[in-house]
């Protein structure tokens, strides 16, 4: 079973999007447990960010296509 599926009774919750996601990382970065993102998004900017702020919080990075 994949691990990135929704699940309405989970206890996780999921940020889709550059933008949310780095609202998410600039506001809450202790309730974030890793950012998933596509190997697709490398050149956007956004992700760039994602990125840099990831590494700043110490938080996991998965490449998932």
């Amino acid at each position: 079973m994949n691990k990135y599926i929704y699940q309405k009774k989970s206890t996780h919750s999921f940020a889709i999007g550059v933008y949310s996601t780095i609202e998410l990382l600039l506001t809450h970065p202790d309730d974030v447990i890793e950012v998933v993102i596509s190997s697709r998004g490398k050149a956007n900017s956004g992700v760039a960010k994602i990125l840099k702020l990831c590494d700043k919080h110490r938080i996991k990075v998965v490449y998932d296509d």
